[in-house]
């Protein structure tokens, strides 16, 4: 039975320790991939919620970037291939591979692999040729990394896989940097409806950028939920000492300043500063619509009073136009055009 190099990562050694004493694979047993059903396939997506959703989307445009003979996977947290995007003539070898949707790759049907050994050691990870544990599949190199959600959660796996050698490092970098657009994307969408979202940085440029820290806070003012980024800059790796705290003392705002900023008659978020960062906040859909409909309720108000204190100059000088610009210190032309933004006609004076 082939031994582990100790010229392999230590991720990479441990994996193998995995292969043989926890699950008793054999290197050179060839294994084809298991497949779930498609109506359970269908389940597994709907349970990402909207990051499956979000992640095809970045598939699609991801397999366009890294061009060449490769593919690009998503899988849930079982190892299961939700979605696949790729080169088309990679297709026929990633058929060959069981590379497609509903095969699972975990560890325990496929040995070390991309998918299945960063879902085992919840990290970024290159699996290089020979460094997969079945050698059926040491032709391919593939690069991984965790999607998690804002409490830390993996729920996701993004994957590479090519025939060959791969630039591992860059690749393994882009990768990254797609997962975390997933991961705040989806972050928004599950919480923007609810609850406050705000988006922080160091820099005022890199606010609404794929770097920018992002915190969701219930209308109490706790925080329940957390992107990467905003733990970097928080100065912990540690979702749980951010999530379920006060948002005042990790951000030194509360709830009645969030609900206050949003309330702001403004079509744009407003951009402020916070201790060391530029900050903007939104704030619940339904708080949004309330305070647009209360600014177009007051609008519409003060324009119903304009148009009734026009009607009644103009009634008191008989429809004469110039008398009643006169009297309210306007142009002819200024009054006209009120007039026309008010939909009023001397002709149907009283």
């Amino acid at each position: 039975m082939s031994q582990v190099s100790p010229a392999f990562d230590r991720p990479i050694q441990y994996s193998w320790q995995r292969c043989r004493s926890d699950y008793a694979l054999n290197p050179a047993e060839r294994r084809s991939p298991s497949y779930v059903a498609l109506a359970d396939l269908e389940r597994r997506r709907k349970r990402t919620g909207h990051t499956y959703a979000i992640a095809c989307a970045e598939l699609a445009a991801l397999g366009q970037i890294l061009r060449g003979p490769i593919g690009v996977m998503l899988t849930d947290p079982d190892a299961v291939i939700l979605s696949y995007a790729g080169e088309r003539s990679f297709a026929p070898l990633a058929r060959q591979f069981g590379l497609r949707p509903g095969a699972i790759w975990s560890e325990c049907e496929q040995g070390t692999n991309g998918m299945g050994t960063c879902l085992a050691e919840r990290a970024p990870i290159i699996i290089e040729q020979r460094q997969h544990f079945l050698r059926q599949n040491t032709a391919l190199t593939c690069c991984a990394v965790p999607i998690l959600n804002g409490t830390g959660e993996l729920v996701a796996v993004l994957n590479a896989s090519t025939l060959g050698s791969l630039s591992g490092a860059p690749t393994l970098a882009l990768l990254e940097l797609v997962a975390r657009n997933i991961e705040n994307r989806t972050l928004l969408e599950t919480h923007r409806a609810e609850h406050f979202v705000l988006r922080f940085h160091e820099a005022r440029e890199f606010v609404s950028t794929a770097a920018e820290g992002m915190v969701v806070i219930d209308t109490v003012g706790t925080i329940v939920a957390s992107n990467r980024a905003a733990l970097d800059m928080l100065g912990t790796g540690a979702y749980a000492s951010v999530c379920g705290r006060p948002s005042v003392e990790i951000l030194d705002v509360d709830a009645p300043q969030l609900k206050h900023l949003v309330s702001q008659p403004s079509h744009h978020p407003q951009m402020l500063r916070y201790g060391p960062y530029f900050v903007q906040a939104e704030g619940p859909v339904e708080s949004r619509m309330s305070a647009l409909r209360g600014r177009e309720r007051a609008g519409n108000a003060l324009q119903e009073a304009e148009r009734q204190a026009l009607l009644a100059v103009l009634e008191r000088h008989d429809g004469n136009v110039s008398r009643a610009a006169a009297s309210l210190g306007l142009s002819r032309r200024t009054l006209h055009r009120k007039m026309q933004r008010h939909a009023l006609r001397r002709d149907e004076l009283v």
